[in-house]
């Protein structure tokens, strides 16, 4: 894997026998699978939630308990994040992830057998900052791995595979769970991790360029955080795609009179979306560049936004979240394509690690921004007013694309035009 390749196809191809091409198609899964480890954190116990509040009580310290076993992961994500990217500086992707691999099951698994609050929570920290580890590895990998629509395609199918087995885990861990009880679905972070480090330790090797790395120092420090204006922008669109979850619903709630499971379908279809838009990232990003692609998606978001601020029609409001989804998964990849892009090789693991904090930052942001938006403008008018603020930036980013300060060290990343 010491070379970069242009297309899935090629870089498969560069292997020099059958089980060489092989070995490259499962470091493909490696690459594209990252995210799953992330997602897993909440999926695998979202079904259970009820049965561990029971656990813990019936009153309300009971209910916050069991949503802080769910989301203490979280916390872990934002501290693991920067720390990965200075590991895989030092230390290589392979190691890394042989390391975090094995440290993810043991974490994730040990809610099979802890009792306690405390020691679950703490479980749940050291399983963020893996998952956050594993997320950085694997993204870093690609990025080393490929260039171009290749590159482009594989985050499209990375972000689609991602949204897949969310759904699929959700399931899963349900299913699990009422036949064996809550505890059950902890099991899942340990087989998941073990079948990907049984992949690693086949397909996975250790890039020359890994080399050169450690050598940063300083200097990578400085080209990480020039580009600081990407991950402003990806703190920014976290804080508005995280609304079809957290904000849409109530809005809903409040204009319509129907049961919870036709508010559940409407999201539903938000989500939906979101993976079907990811998957057609990659061809898309080819046809028309990097500008159009940041204007189109930056319009659909507002287009969804508006929709969803002007419309008190259920069907209306459901159009809405399919273009803000479809907006949100064109726009997951596309911001992790151009951070690989403008970062240097020597400083991606680093640039790659501050993205979940980016990203984690503007989901915690969101509600206390739209709060301020709704006391003054309600709940229709701060989303209009979202909406118009996403069009206005359509129209500047077709013309500059993501703000971009030069991050080139002396073996420098590229600069896109974007």
């Amino acid at each position: 894997m010491d070379s970069q390749s242009a297309s899935l196809g090629d870089y498969v191809a560069l292997g020099a026998s059958p089980v060489a091409r092989f070995r490259r198609m499962l470091a493909i899964f490696v690459m594209i699978s990252g995210g799953c480890f992330t997602g897993l954190m909440t999926t695998a116990l979202s079904p259970s939630m009820v049965a561990i509040k029971s656990h813990f009580g019936h009153d309300a310290s009971a209910a916050l308990v069991a949503q802080l076993v769910v989301t203490t992961a979280s916390l872990g994500v934002v501290v693991g994040g920067p720390i990965a990217g200075w590991l895989i500086e030092r230390a290589g992707i392979r190691q890394v992830l042989l390391a975090a691999l094995p440290l993810y099951g043991l974490f994730g698994s040990a809610g099979l057998v802890l009792e306690s609050a405390p020691a679950l929570f703490a479980a749940r920290f050291g399983l963020g900052f893996c998952a956050a580890t594993i997320f950085t590895a694997s993204v870093t990998l690609l990025g080393d791995s490929l260039v171009g629509g290749g590159r482009a395609r594989a985050l499209g199918f990375k972000t689609t595979v991602a949204a897949g087995f969310a759904v699929l885990s959700v399931m899963m861990s349900a299913r699990i769970a009422e036949a064996a009880g809550w505890r059950m679905p902890f099991a899942l972070y340990g087989a998941v991790a073990l079948v990907m480090l049984c992949i690693v330790l086949f397909a996975v090797e250790s890039p020359p360029r890994e080399k050169g790395r450690a050598a940063a120092g300083g200097t990578g420090t400085m080209a990480v955080l020039i580009l600081w204006p990407v991950y402003a922008v990806v703190l920014a669109i976290s804080t508005i795609t995280i609304l079809n979850q957290t904000q849409v619903p109530l809005l809903l709630a409040s204009d319509h009179d129907v049961p919870p499971t036709t508010i559940a379908w409407v999201i539903t279809a938000g989500t939906l979306a979101y993976t079907i838009g990811s998957l057609f990232y990659g061809s898309l990003q080819v046809r028309i560049g990097a500008r159009r692609m940041f204007a189109l998606n930056l319009a659909l978001i507002g287009s969804g936004v508006t929709i969803l601020g002007l419309s008190h029609m259920l069907m209306l409001s459901a159009f809405g979240c399919i273009l803000l989804g479809t907006g949100g998964g064109l726009m997951q990849p596309y911001m992790l394509n151009i951070l690989l892009d403008r970062a240097a090789p020597e400083t991606r693991g680093r640039a790659i690690g501050l993205l979940s904090p980016a990203i984690n930052l503007g989901q915690f942001l969101s509600p206390l921004l739209f709060f301020l938006l709704f006391t003054n403008l309600g709940g229709h008018g701060a989303f209009l007013a979202i909406g118009i603020t996403l069009f206005l930036s359509a129209t500047i980013g077709l013309r500059t694309g993501v703000p971009a300060v030069r991050a080139r060290t002396g073996g420098g990343g590229t600069q896109p035009t974007s």
